[in-house]
């Protein structure tokens, strides 16, 4: 018998309407509507760091290397070989599973209230699965090998991380500035731990925005770090939308969610757009290319059927009753230049990835 199994006596306390009042018909109905929810609001939380595909690779980076050739009235250019450029940047998919287990008895008796929390269960978990993910692909700073092993033939894919300077090439950048793949990073730390300067994180909006010259530009923090960009030099705050500001000081026209104090933008620093997200390390910052292409992918499968968190059965053995969920997508670094980290906690200049990762 399963270690997460409920027994009768676990739901009969419940004092409210129970399963077997309002009939499981109705139950499962009900929560196909609440898990289409769900995967709504779980791929929109990816939209502005990450693409969905459905490809395994894509070649990334280099220019070609052509040179201009100075004519006469009646001169013609000679020919110039071009050579394919770059490398494959793999995208690994991987199969995660939750599974709920009552007794049939339980079932029954289980209140709707208690049956709500427990699907609650398997999608906040889905949830903190993918932030992990996202975690996992833009603060872990070495590149990786995935055996792909859902989809034939099997391959084994280069996972890269952002720019590492791990020798590959990078794309030129706006008028035709040109990086060196041996030491360009973007990955950096600041000088005094748990200390960044406004200086320190501008440098870190700039990492991305030498790459480009159009489109906007976010930099993602955690909550622990909200007072510390609110006091920065040139930060400017959004402020309440019931409140009016009548101060001759420079103000950010956005209004702030006083609500959502782990999901929301607090203001602009350096150009760049300033957010809060759950999903964000504490002690570090990420500044991502809005213009560009996304820094990340997630990879879903091929078949549409199979793209989102779905149930994939329900098996029974009496007096057992189990549920089992399941949720396919792998998220990986597509777009290595369209974003940068920053860890305000080592100090000493140094870039450690986040403990866990």
């Amino acid at each position: 018998m399963a270690f997460g199994t409920l027994f009768t006596l676990d739901s009969v306390a419940q004092t409210t309407t129970t399963i077997g009042e309002v009939g499981e018909t109705d139950i499962w109905k009900n929560l196909d509507g609440y898990i289409a929810a769900h995967n709504l609001l779980f791929n929109q939380a990816l939209s502005l760091v990450a693409e969905r595909t459905t490809e395994r690779l894509r070649r990334y980076g280099g220019t070609a290397d052509v040179m201009a050739q100075e004519l006469g009235e009646f001169g013609q250019p000679s020919a110039q070989k071009m050579a394919p450029t770059g490398y494959n940047v793999g995208f690994p998919l991987r199969r995660y599973g939750y599974a709920l287990q009552w007794t049939r008895f339980a079932f029954e008796n289980m209140s709707t209230e208690e049956f709500a929390k427990q699907v609650n269960g398997v999608t906040d978990a889905d949830e903190q699965r993918l932030y992990s993910a996202i975690r996992t692909a833009l603060f872990k700073p070495t590149n990786s090998v995935f055996t792909d092993w859902q989809q034939t033939p099997y391959i084994d894919l280069t996972v890269k991380a952002l720019l590492n300077a791990d020798g590959e090439v990078v794309p030129t950048g706006p008028s035709a500035v040109s990086f060196n793949g041996a030491t360009h990073t973007h990955y950096s730390g600041v000088t005094a731990a748990n200390a960044p300067t406004a200086a320190e994180v501008n440098a870190l909006i700039e990492n991305v925005v030498e790459h480009y010259n159009t489109g906007n530009v976010a930099v993602y923090i955690n909550r622990g770090s909200e007072a510390a960009f609110r006091a920065f030099a040139g930060f400017s705050a959004y402020i309440d939308a019931r409140l009016l500001n009548q101060t001759t000081g420079l103000v950010a026209t956005g209004a702030l969610d006083v609500r959502n104090l782990y999901d929301r933008a607090i203001g602009i620093l350096n150009g760049a757009e300033v957010f809060v997200k759950p999903w964000v390390p504490v002690g570090y910052a990420v500044c991502v290319g809005l213009g560009a292409d996304a820094p990340l992918v997630v990879r879903q499968p091929v078949p549409q059927t199979a793209r989102d968190l779905r149930l994939v059965a329900q098996d029974e053995n009496y007096p057992l009753r189990a549920t089992e969920w399941e949720h396919r997508y792998g998220v990986a670094v597509w777009n290595r230049s369209s974003a940068a980290v920053l860890d305000t906690v080592t100090g000493g200049g140094v870039y450690a990835q986040p403990a866990g990762l």
